[in-house]
């Protein structure tokens, strides 16, 4: 029975791949929607900000590959394959956490240990410094929390 049941889902999944390449007007249907779809999208987004607009576009146009490439492209890294340490994608860490991460979190994300180079911790702090206000907790430790001139990007 488990066999017969298999069999049965394997032909239920040829037959709709079967029917859509024998009946063309579906697949067209499908052609259609998607067109209409990305416009109404970049309108939606060209009304809001300019920057905006074409990540709104790529989600819901289905280009699905454009987003984490260019999110990809966003992180820089060093000859040593470390992440760069820079006020902007430190900031830009943040602001996807909305605005507040926890600092082990975030050391962990830029790779700053004890044993990284002096250079490269104080850089990290200066940025921090810039950016962020402290908020202790017994409990959880210290939580990052982005300073309002920078939370909105």
């Amino acid at each position: 029975q488990i066999v017969e049941a298999a069999q049965a889902a394997r032909d239920a999944k040829k037959a709709p791949g079967g029917s859509n390449d024998a009946t063309n007007a579906g697949s067209s249907d499908a052609m259609q929607v998607d067109p209409s779809s990305t416009p109404s999208a970049a309108a939606s987004g060209a009304d809001g900000n300019g920057a905006g607009a074409p990540s709104a576009a790529a989600g819901p146009g289905g280009a699905n590959r454009a987003g984490p490439a260019s999110g990809m492209s966003d992180i820089r890294l060093d000859e040593n394959g470390q992440r760069i340490i820079e006020l902007q994608s430190v900031r830009r860490e943040i602001w996807l956490n909305h605005g507040r991460i926890y600092m082990k979190r975030l050391m962990k994300k830029f790779d700053v240990k004890k044993r990284s180079a002096p250079e490269r911790q104080n850089r990290f702090r200066e940025v921090v410094k810039e950016l962020c206000t402290m908020e202790s907790d017994p409990i959880n430790g210290r939580m990052l929390v982005l300073k309002q001139h920078y939370s909105n990007m």
